[in-house]
């Protein structure tokens, strides 16, 4: 017997591990009652975010098409991915069944939304006026909307363990005496973690899922637009994948120095690997 969608909430949400940006804590109030619905059946998180996949994917082939009800409908789409991306989550909380596999195919599914939402609607924005630029900026967005900084150096330690790399041997010999002592910082220096702390406050209003709504006011206007021809059609897709674009390349960049700079890659170590 599933409990009521209030008793649903507190075992979700009641917990330190049940972070949310703001913007999901109002899709969080939809997704509880598809959650509800699937606990009667036998579908398990890692079944929706696979089902999220397939979407993403579907979403994206309406975005290349590039008619404005077309990018509307395939937005929505992602939009209905993201409270699918709750959903899979209240159920593995609801279950206990969180596992590695099931976080590892979600960050694939975010990897997929950056990769098949900001191109194709570049693409589709190119179809339908000839603006070249427009392309250089959906590409622009699409590879640097996540962090690429962070994974890959993340990679390089856990790979670097895996395989018995030597250099990190010396790097534990060297410094894990020193852990325990102060916590470890993993922006590798003071300034980088003031600089992370400024990020984290501005993200949930430019990073994903922010950014669906934000694509998802534009497409309304945008179809507005279309009826009431008060400025030109697409001009503000365009706009918003050139400000999206270099804010994503300046993230990056200062992402890289001060990483690069506080030598971060031997803080996760310490942090991931301690005296292992």
């Amino acid at each position: 017997m599933v409990e009521s969608i209030k008793q649903l909430r507190i075992i979700c949400y009641d917990s330190p591990y049940a972070y949310r940006v703001w913007f999901n804590k109002y899709v969080s109030k939809l997704s509880i009652y598809v959650t509800w619905l699937l606990l009667h059946t036998k579908i398990e998180a890692n079944h929706v975010t696979i089902i999220e996949f397939f979407l993403v994917f579907l979403s994206s082939i309406f975005l290349f098409f590039g008619k404005l009800s077309c990018i509307f409908a395939g937005i929505m789409i992602i939009q209905f991915t993201n409270l699918l991306d709750c959903v899979d989550g209240e159920i593995a909380r609801y279950r206990k069944k969180s596992s590695l596999t099931g976080v590892h195919l979600e960050n694939i599914y975010h990897e997929l939304v950056s990769y098949l939402m900001f191109f194709p609607l570049a693409f589709g924005v190119f179809l339908q006026t000839g603006w070249k630029s427009v392309l250089i900026f959906g590409f622009l967005c699409s590879v640097f909307s996540k962090s690429v900084v962070i994974p890959s150096m993340l990679s390089a330690v856990v790979n670097s363990k895996l395989h018995g790399d030597a250099a990190l041997d010396r790097i534990k010999s060297r410094h894990i005496k020193n852990v325990g002592r102060k916590s470890v910082n993993l922006q590798g220096s003071d300034t980088g973690k003031k600089l992370n702390d400024i990020y984290n406050k501005f993200k949930d209003f430019w990073a994903a899922p922010t950014n669906i709504l934000h694509l998802t006011v534009i497409s309304i206007i945008e179809l507005i637009n279309l009826h009431y021809n008060f400025m030109p059609s697409y001009i503000l897709f365009y706009w918003y994948l050139l400000i999206y674009a270099v804010g994503a390349i300046l993230k990056q960049v200062v992402s890289f120095l001060v990483h690069y700079k506080g030598r971060a890659a031997e803080q996760h170590y310490k942090a991931l690997f301690g005296g292992k």
